[in-house]
């Protein structure tokens, strides 16, 4: 496999994620959403850098190892972020109410 297309092609994915969460933390700006949606981004954004100097010196294995740790920063955050974005549903109302009923946003 050459590691540089395969960079080429994980970058192409890595756009879209940030931008697709700077679009959530924009839509979040005013909601307790922010704060968990900044953190992601900003894990993000730390995770490119990282890639950057990885991509620049020829994959060195030590930075390879922090960009996995930085891979598990980043679900964590992601996790987080899902969770607090998740109302708690009641324990007496049916399921199919639950679900059809959209989530209250923080003003």
């Amino acid at each position: 496999l050459d590691p540089q297309l395969w960079s080429h092609v994980h970058a192409a994915s890595v756009y879209a994620l940030v931008a697709v969460t700077a679009a959530v933390l924009w839509l979040a700006r005013r909601t307790s959403l922010r704060g968990p949606a900044a953190l992601v981004l900003g894990v993000e954004l730390a995770q490119g850098a990282v890639g950057l100097v990885q991509y620049w010196t020829g994959l060195p294995i030590g930075l390879v190892a922090i960009h996995l740790v930085g891979a598990g920063a980043l679900v964590a955050s992601a996790t987080w972020l899902a969770a607090a974005a998740r109302r708690p549903e009641p324990a007496d109302a049916p399921a199919a109410e639950q679900r059809a009923e959209p989530a209250p946003v923080d003003a």
